[in-house]
């Protein structure tokens, strides 16, 4: 007995995440240990077996459903805890209909129901091809075989409960993101509805902004619907998507090129909404002014964003004609476009750098 307890410990200490696997690894050894034919837990959740035998994978596969329903029945119906012997199997009312108990020449059934805490959760059977008692350790051992077999279908069951809760989460969570993609476009045409009636371009300057900045936020739903990530998003993918459609939708009068270099990085959602909007500000403003008609260069807008000693670096540059010089952009913000950046900016708990320099290129450092 004291060897048997020794082998059970083992076995429990080599348990790994799969409850189902851990079930049959204790099936195994009580196989072992009995000397046994066959062994087979029945789960009452759902109609679950876990079988081991020495017969071959048909009699596990195929033929021990429809053989052990009943009889696995009967011992769930028990309402105390106890070992049942079955001998002669071959005539009892299990064998009538049943010619798998001559195939295999079985005779003898130990049985018992599983319980967990009062409750009885399934049956363990045990089967020999040959007339069987059990002796009072072996009735111990397979206390102990069916008490963690106990533990480990508790545990099972409550995995695939928690499982089944976080895909219903997910799929509501996905359906959120796609209603509110959704909601976004559907903001986003009615403001280019609105526009197209407006002659003034200073006014019609002012929607086109405001429907890019609610195309840079309904991008980042899009990305997230489409993942199977929901708290992080893949920021180069993002960029480059957005980077994409602002200058198809601004540069109409000359060809700009992009350059991203990003990081394989993954940023949370409440990182990703203010910095692509800040890359939303800096790029059309970009597009807007750093291009005149007449300038002589290749137009490149480059952006990147590193990781340097757990602070990210985003940069937004372009090779222009340069931010003017009457502008301070530290303590002078005459545009909404200027304050949201300053503002997203604080959000992040960043700090800014303007460098004038060959073009105008923004620094910002958060983490």
């Amino acid at each position: 007995m004291h060897e048997r307890l020794v082998k059970i410990n083992e076995c429990l200490l080599d348990f790994g995440v799969d409850a189902g696997q851990n079930i049959k690894s204790v099936l195994e050894l009580c196989l072992f240990e009995f000397n046994a034919t066959a062994v087979l837990f029945n789960s009452i959740n759902k109609g679950k077996y876990f079988s081991i035998s020495n017969l071959g994978t048909q009699f596990e596969n195929e033929d021990l459903p429809g053989l052990w329903d009943q009889i696995c029945s009967d011992f769930e119906k028990e309402e105390k805890s106890f070992v049942q012997i079955i001998r002669n199997l071959r005539k009892t009312k299990y064998a009538v209909n049943n010619p798998t108990f001559n195939q295999y020449n079985l005779k003898t059934l130990i049985g018992s129901p599983i319980f967990w805490e009062e409750t009885i959760i399934g049956s363990l059977c045990i089967v020999f091809q040959e007339d069987k008692i059990l002796a009072d350790d072996e009735k111990q051992f397979l206390s102990s075989i069916s008490t963690a077999v106990a533990i480990e279908e508790e545990r099972r069951s409550s995995q695939e409960v928690i499982q089944n809760s976080l895909q219903e989460k997910e799929i509501l969570l996905k359906e959120l993101f796609h209603r509110v993609k959704n909601n976004l476009q559907v903001i986003s045409s009615l403001l280019y509805l609105q526009s197209i009636e407006i002659e003034d371009e200073k006014i019609l300057s002012l929607f086109q902004d405001s429907t890019s900045r609610v195309r840079s936020m309904s991008l980042v739903y899009e990305k997230l619907f489409q993942s199977t990530d929901f708290t992080n998003l893949n920021f180069a993918d993002y960029v480059n998507n957005l980077v994409s459609y602002l200058i198809d939708t601004f540069s109409t009068k000359i060809k700009i090129t992009k350059k991203l270099e990003i990081d394989d990085i993954l940023l949370p959602i409440d990182t990703v909404i203010p910095c692509g909007l800040i890359i939303n500000e800096l790029v059309t403003n970009s597009i807007k002014y750093a291009f005149p008609v007449d300038f002589t260069k290749t137009p490149e807008i480059r952006i990147s964003i590193k990781l340097n000693e757990n602070k990210f670096v985003l940069t937004v540059a372009d090779n222009g004609i340069g931010l003017s010089d009457d502008i301070s952009f530290e303590t002078e913000q005459k545009t909404l476009g200027l304050k949201l950046i300053n503002m997203l900016t604080s959000q992040l708990y960043g700090e800014i750098k303007l460098d004038r320099n060959n073009g105008t290129e923004f620094q910002i450092t958060f983490g």
